[in-house]
């Protein structure tokens, strides 16, 4: 059940994702608010997918690349949804989305079947540590999107600028 739920998630994590891209081309604000429902949407379905692992596996999904990878994805877009709340910047979603779908996607690729645990990963630190880490690296890929639009649009903004300066000598 979990990997047709990861499967699912990525289907709406791509269609947010086209969607928040849609709204950088046309500043539509109904794109980038159908981008944050799909997401959310998609974020639900994926926690639902872990704690359907969890009760499958019998300890927290996150020690296999196939949950890393799922768990990356889920961590990514739950930050991103985060950031979209307390600071309004919908454009972000067009560079985060694809990174979280490209994360889901290679997961579901992925063998998902439940392995036993390893008995030196049988710790109740393990979890807390792994959850906090995959959260950190987080922070860094909504940063890393963030990084992307900011040279994007110092660039568009420095050519519309030298643009002008140099229309305006031509008079």
């Amino acid at each position: 059940m979990h990997t047709i739920l990861l499967k699912v998630t990525a289907l709406f994590y791509l269609v947010g994702a086209l969607a928040y891209l849609h709204f950088i081309f046309t500043l539509n604000e109904r794109s980038a608010k159908l981008g944050r429902m799909l997401l959310l949407i998609g974020v639900l379905l994926h926690g639902v997918g872990f704690v359907a692992r969890y009760f499958v596996a019998g300890y927290t999904p996150i020690t296999s690349l196939f949950e890393s990878l799922s768990f990356s994805a889920f961590a990514i877009v739950c930050v991103f949804l985060a950031f979209e709340l307390r600071y309004h910047l919908r454009v972000l979603g067009a560079f985060v989305a694809p990174l979280a779908f490209a994360f889901s996607v290679s997961a579901a690729f992925l063998p998902g079947e439940v392995r036993a645990l390893a008995p030196a990963l049988n710790s109740y630190w393990l979890p807390v540590h792994v959850i906090l880490l995959f959260f950190g690296n987080a922070v860094f890929a909504v940063a890393f999107g963030a990084a992307i639009m900011y040279l994007l649009m110092e660039k568009e903004l420095s050519t519309r600028r030298w643009a002008r300066s140099s229309s305006g000598c031509r008079r």
